[in-house]
Formats: C-alpha cells, structure tokens, sequence
C-alpha cells in the first residue's frame, strides 16, 4: 500500500491515479491532517506493509527502520 505524506503535492497524487496506481494520502483518506511524525509511525505498523513517500527530512532517521514498512524520501530539486 502506498501512502503518502500530506506535504506530498496534489500534481503528484493525480499523476498516480492518471497512471491507476492506487495511494492513500494522509489528511485525505487515511490519517488526519496535521498529524505529528510521531504519530505517523504507529499508523504505518497498522497497515499491511504500507510504503511512505514523504518530503519531511525528518525521516531521515536509522531508528525509524523496521520490516513492516517501508520509508521513501524524496528529495526534489530546484531546476531553474
């Protein structure tokens, strides 16, 4: 299941159901909006197997590692 952070902008959410890739966003479908990334944790160890894109460098953190889920950081560049 991929789930993604609510710092993810709305051009990449759509450009995944363009491409019938389902995602469940935070604040939108599962979650609630302004959750702590402490809160965020427990919620990924409740699903099954659930991949989070983020944008939040915050975890960036070796102690966030587990095998229940999976931790995407996406770091995007200024082009211009």
């Amino acid at each position: 299941m991929i789930i993604l952070d609510e710092n993810v902008g709305e051009s990449q959410r759509r450009w995944l159901q363009r491409r019938r890739i389902r995602s469940r966003q935070i604040g939108v479908e599962i979650g609630r909006m302004g959750m702590n990334d402490s809160d965020i944790i427990p919620l990924l160890h409740a699903l099954d197997r659930p991949t989070l894109f983020s944008l939040d460098i915050d975890f960036y953190r070796r102690d966030l590692r587990h095998q229940a889920y999976c931790l995407v950081l996406c770091h995007i560049l200024n082009e211009g």
